[in-house]
């Protein structure tokens, strides 16, 4: 299944022009109860590689490649998605971005989370994955912390996605969510304009020039009643 995720991912490269940076992002192996602190350090990457396939790399390697040129879009999928299937989505979202916007050079990131089903029935399942939403925000802020400031972010997602954004910006404006909180020398930061993540929404495309960093959150509703 990855192995055709990683094929559609190349079919896709080879039709844009220049190539683009394709990235995935795991908390998959991060702990999602109890003691949060310094667990961004269990976050995995992996870069897609030239000959299509998934090189495992580190936070400095995803931080080494960064341009202040170059927009960042990232993709967080909905419930019952596991590791091929959030690369799968991706693709179909970094193909849709590409069929609009081709040329323009842009890093894609893919966020998987353990979405994975758990339960066969539907409530207990959207529960338990509703919990893991508020040490995802946390993770996604932490995350953002540790990137560069003063970049174009865009974002897109479904189900739960939209939740673990908007968590994530409610601790990065000094929020506490789940009984987590940032450090207020990094609140202070954020709040002051240092950092800005998320610029003035938009309905333009993330890497079309404007005086403030944009941001383009799209977001599809999930067909679950149950809120998967």
């Amino acid at each position: 299944m990855l192995g055709l995720a990683v094929l559609c991912f190349a079919a896709a490269a080879r039709a844009a022009d220049p190539p683009q940076a394709v990235w995935l992002v795991s908390t998959r192996a991060a702990p999602h109860c109890g003691v949060l602190d310094d667990s961004l350090e269990t976050l995995r990457y992996w870069r897609l590689t030239e000959d299509c396939d998934w090189s495992a790399v580190g936070a400095k390697d995803f931080r080494a490649a960064d341009n202040a040129a170059v927009p960042t879009v990232v993709f967080i999928p909905g419930n019952r998605t596991d590791t091929d299937d959030a690369v799968v989505k991706g693709w179909y979202v970094y193909e849709a971005i590409r069929s609009q916007a081709a040329g323009p050079a842009l890093r894609f990131v893919i966020w998987s989370w353990p979405a994975d089903r758990v339960y066969r029935r539907h409530r207990p399942d959207a529960q338990l994955k509703a919990a893991y939403c508020d040490p995802e925000s946390y993770y996604l802020a932490l995350w953002l912390n540790i990137c560069a400031g003063g970049r174009r972010w865009a974002w897109w997602a479904h189900s739960f996605g939209p939740r673990i954004i908007v968590g994530a910006m409610h601790l990065l404006a000094g929020g506490e969510l789940a009984g987590q909180v940032l450090p207020k020398d990094t609140v202070a930061a954020w709040s002051a304009g240092k950092r800005i993540p998320f610029g003035p929404c938009s309905s333009a495309p993330p890497w079309t020039p404007m005086r403030s960093p944009p941001t383009l959150l799209v977001a599809w509703p999930s067909p679950c009643s149950t809120g998967c």
